[in-house]
């Protein structure tokens, strides 16, 4: 598996490679950077030397209080019980403004807004003032001394809880607080992962 960077990677490689081949020449990728293996390992140094000790206080509050699961409704439809996909989809127009208006307005990031919007309606669906959603990052952060990890190809990511508030509120303050939540997650919420499994 690879994401999002190490696609571009690739594609760069490919590129290149194929240029040198077509012109008769050896193909040469440069330097490569550190390993997915490198890092790992080094990742665990980090972890066992208690390099993301200080925050364990910030993780074991996240979501402190806050029921956990979704609140089920009746029976199942038809008998069936499991998953269901619920879809929609934002006309262009709206695609535009929240890309490129909604941002400047409240001087947040794409991902902050969503993050407030989902907050409100997973608030007014389960009646919580306060939820809790996993949130995903590339997971490339600098922690490890000594690696690089710019021309790498792996599966980098990570995936830590973020603590929202769900209850309904004037959208300015809603924003804000996403996007300062956000914001102040420590090292962008790779210690969560490193401290869970490492």
């Amino acid at each position: 598996m690879v994401d999002g960077v190490s696609w571009r990677v690739l594609l760069e490689d490919l590129e290149v490679a194929y240029g040198q081949v077509v012109s008769g020449a050896g193909v040469d990728l440069g330097v490569r950077s550190s390993s997915f293996g490198e890092w790992a390992a080094g990742l665990r140094e980090v972890v066992e030397s208690g390099g993301f000790d200080g925050e364990v206080e910030y993780w074991s509050g996240v979501g402190r209080g806050v029921p956990v699961g979704l609140p089920v409704e009746g029976e199942p439809v038809g008998g069936v019980s499991g998953p269901c996909v619920v879809s929609g989809e934002l006309s262009a127009d709206a695609t535009r403004v929240l890309v490129q208006r909604v941002p400047v307005v409240f001087r947040a990031r794409v991902n902050e807004v969503l993050l407030a919007v989902l907050g409100r309606v997973l608030g007014e669906w389960t009646g919580r003032d306060r939820v809790v959603v996993d949130v995903e990052g590339h997971g490339r952060e600098e922690v490890v001394s000594g690696v690089d990890l710019s021309r790498t190809v792996g599966w980098f990511t990570t995936v830590f809880p973020f603590e929202l508030r769900g209850s309904a509120g004037a959208w300015d303050v809603l924003v804000r607080e996403a996007k300062e939540g956000l914001r102040a997650v420590p090292g962008r919420g790779i210690g969560y992962g490193a401290l869970r499994y490492l």
